[in-house]
């Protein structure tokens, strides 16, 4: 019933799960590949390795690396040069 100069919004749904670890999606995940993530405690970032599950438009599903309660950095991560440890003022 859509008439010319209308439009219309949709949200498909492919996939829904519950129970999982999610993270906002940012540039983290194409800077570091989707392999590994910064983890952030006591002023210190330390690089580590997770294992990212399905990517949506807003969010990150990891399945292992990361703990529920870790703070990681969802910026770029380029700029850091694969560091293992980073300072944080």
């Amino acid at each position: 019933g859509l008439r010319q100069n209308q439009r219309l919004s949709t949200r498909l749904v492919l996939a829904r799960q519950t129970g999982v670890l999610k993270v906002p999606r940012g540039p983290f995940l194409e800077a570091g590949g989707a392999r590994w993530v910064y983890v952030v405690k006591d002023g210190l970032a330390r690089r580590r390795n997770v294992r990212v599950g399905a990517v949506s438009v807003t969010e990150v599903e990891i399945l292992g690396g990361v703990d529920a309660g870790e703070e990681i950095v969802l910026s770029d991560l380029s700029q850091l040069q694969g560091a293992e440890i980073v300072r944080l003022r």
